[in-house]
């Protein structure tokens, strides 16, 4: 029952290891690995091989340098026979797994053909190059005397359709027989044909016929026992080279164009992935420029710090503010939802307050402005909650909020007065319905009072068993003897021990204002 390692490549070819049950073997730079190799890409201690009950895993041991099996960088992985492991410029072949041998070529041809066609194909599958498939193709042309080469794709109707046909330098490129192809595909299995005098023409096929054809080849190429291409030689300018002992050649290159079709499969979802995540930071970025506004340094008679924290790396909540030499005024929104479509409507929502800060609207006339500009323009199941208040230079606070928490001021003393919101949905709301009940309200605000607008992701903060913030926890950090930026943090700081293991589960926004006087 022996399991059987041979290094076929790099620079120490030759030697072959037997690893049994229970004694792992360990490959690396170190004396004291089982396997010593060489090189600047492989680990003191690189990568450990174990074999149990038949089963042979390779794990990757170095925290800096790869370990691809088939083409591919792994952290670990189970191992067949004829799998390939690559450490550094040294190649591992399975050449026996539990008493299970790779037959020795019979009726294949010059070993040494195959060999170098499949390592051509490994280091093919080991490089970051885009064109795997048509360079795969060229590399056959090591193993097999054939003068064209066409690897079909499977479609969703399990048809074969028309891939990437390579040719020997100097040869016309003219697409070879689709029907052909479905022949295999039907046949599940490596497929001759040679023309001869009891030939079916409708077997041979037209393709066939026109392109004077004498003998053609064909295999299935599979992945997790399902065709995925058709793999099809031929040679038009030495009829007959191409015989039955070529067909073995060709089911253990179709074996490794399993992994180039994974490969490109991998390389496709990467590039996907490479470019959404490029898109997601261009509106990462696009949002911390829409929200990220640092008041610290507005002029008057306050003093303000802002902060955002969105719970996914795209947000729903939004702050503004805008100052005139009379008065600051400040939004603080929620966008219904997060994520990628609650981030567009927030760039909507700065469009909309560019457009309404310059006409001086009070807080709900600017409110129900947001409603105007919003209404229609967002999908049907979205809506925005809102708080916008106003502070002029003598301490005066107007406020108006729609379907948000309420706002706080911390008196001088340390008592807390609330900014009421009403009920309602902006954009979604009946208009004579949100007209109706939106209203500006006023207070005053003396020297030592602070100021507090937030988002309902700062009461709604859930611990590990969905308990949401205490009351007195917002207040009680509104009464930090400090600037704003300390108040801010000191909250969040609360709010985190509160959900400790707990997931944040909404935006959190925070404005804190001292009003000097």
């Amino acid at each position: 029952m022996s399991t059987i390692l041979r290094l076929i490549g790099g620079p120490q070819a030759g030697p072959v290891l037997t690893i049994t049950p229970g004694r792992p073997l360990v490959v690396g730079r170190d004396p004291a690995c089982g396997l010593r190799l060489s090189g600047a890409a492989v680990s003191r201690q690189h990568a450990r091989f174990t074999c149990t009950d038949g089963e042979l895993v390779v794990e990757r041991i170095s925290k800096s340098n790869g370990l691809f099996v088939n083409g591919l960088d792994q952290q670990q992985a189970s191992l067949g026979l004829w799998d390939t492991v690559v450490i550094g410029n040294h190649v591992l072949r399975v050449d026996a797994l539990g008493g299970i041998h790779i037959p020795e070529p019979v009726e294949v041809g010059p070993d040494a053909s195959l060999l170098a066609c499949l390592l051509e194909i490994l280091g093919i599958l080991s490089s970051a190059d885009e064109q795997l498939v048509e360079r795969s193709l060229d590399a056959l042309f090591l193993a097999l005397p054939a003068t064209r080469l066409s690897l079909f794709a499977v479609g969703p109707e399990g048809e074969p359709v028309q891939g990437h046909t390579v040719v020997r330098s100097g040869l016309p490129t003219t697409h070879m027989s689709q029907g052909f192809a479905r022949q295999v595909l039907a046949a599940g299995k490596a497929v001759l044909l040679e023309v001869d005098a009891t030939t079916d023409g409708a077997v041979w096929g037209r393709t066939l016929r026109e392109q004077a054809v004498h003998t053609v080849i064909g295999m299935p190429v599979m992945r997790n026992g399902k065709a995925v291409g058709v793999l099809l030689a031929d040679n038009l300018e030495q009829p007959g080279t191409l015989d039955r002992t070529h067909l073995a050649v060709l089911g253990a290159v179709a074996r490794s164009l399993e992994h180039v079709f994974q490969r490109q499969e991998f390389h496709a979802l990467s590039q996907q992935r490479m470019r959404a995540q490029a898109e997601f930071e261009a509106a990462q970025a696009v949002q911390r420029v829409l929200i990220a506004r640092d008041p610290a340094r507005l002029p008057g008679p306050w003093t303000w710090a802002a902060h955002c924290r969105p719970a996914l790396e795209l947000g729903g909540d939004f702050y503004d503010v805008h100052h005139t030499d009379e008065a600051i005024s400040w939004i603080v929104a929620d966008v219904s939802g997060k994520g990628l479509p609650a981030a567009l409507v927030v760039s909507m929502l700065r469009i909309a307050c560019k457009e309404l800060q310059p006409r001086r609207m009070l807080p709900h006339e600017f409110l129900l402005g947001l409603d105007h500009l919003l209404r229609g323009e967002m999908p049907g199941f979205m809506f925005v909650t809102a708080i916008a208040a106003t502070i002029h230079r003598d301490g005066r606070l107007e406020w108006s909020g729609i379907g948000h928490p309420d706002g706080l001021i911390r008196r001088a003393d340390g008592s807390i007065d609330r900014l009421p919101s009403t009920q309602g949905m902006i954009g979604l709301m009946p208009v004579a319905a949100l007209q109706k009940r939106t209203i500006s309200r006023n207070a005053q605000l003396y020297p030592g009072d602070r100021l507090c607008l937030l988002s309902d992701g700062v009461a709604e903060a859930m611990d590990p068993h969905n308990n949401f913030l205490p009351a007195g926890i917002v207040p009680e950090a509104l009464r930090i003897a400090g600037p704003p930026p300390d108040v801010i943090n000191g909250l969040l700081e609360a709010i985190d021990r509160h959900r400790d293991t707990a997931p944040q589960a909404d935006d959190i926004t925070l404005v804190v204002g001292d009003f000097h006087g």
